[in-house]
């Protein structure tokens, strides 16, 4: 596995994980998705502060990042849209991979990747984007690195997180 560099967790319990592979989302703590996007939209002020460095100032849930569906599909809607006072807005998308970490986490990265783009043409575009999970695979890691994707990953669970940090992030 990659060395991943994982600071200290302060938003959930006070201990360094040093082993993200053992973060599954059958032992995260979480049922569902939805029950973790609660926990995550329950947490937005910490979160915002403690891992964004921002003051929280509001949030929508299910953003539509559209006014109307291309190609009469669905309307794409990211899991949480927060505005921080300054005027930043953050993207975050919320994953609780089930079928199979590697495909669940594949597709997450391009689904954020896609409503970046989407919320940019729009003229509403994020500052920042948050891919959170329940689980992890080192797939993510490379692929964000080898492509420079302005994507911060955190992995959690009910008591700790991970915070994937990328080159040239963090302290060394």
């Amino acid at each position: 596995m990659t060395d991943v560099k994982l600071p200290r967790s302060t938003i959930l319990k006070d201990e360094v994980v040093t082993d993200v592979s053992q973060f599954r989302s059958a032992t995260s703590g979480f049922h569902s998705e939805r029950e973790f996007v609660d926990f995550i939209e329950t947490n937005l002020e910490k979160f915002m502060l403690e891992e964004a460095g921002l003051v929280y100032k509001e949030h929508r849930r299910e953003w539509r990042l559209a006014k109307f569906s291309p190609y009469g599909g669905n309307r794409a809607r990211i899991d949480l849209m927060v505005e921080s006072t300054s005027g930043r807005r953050i993207g975050i998308e919320c994953k609780f991979p089930t079928i199979g970490t590697f495909n669940d986490m594949s597709r997450a990265l391009s689904q954020i990747l896609a409503y970046s783009v989407i919320a940019r043409e729009n003229e509403a575009p994020f500052d920042e984007l948050y891919l959170l999970t329940t689980a992890y695979d080192d797939v993510v890691h490379k692929v964000i690195e080898s492509f420079h994707l302005p994507i911060n990953v955190i992995v959690f669970s009910r008591n700790e997180r991970a915070k994937l940090v990328m080159n040239g992030g963090g302290d060394e």
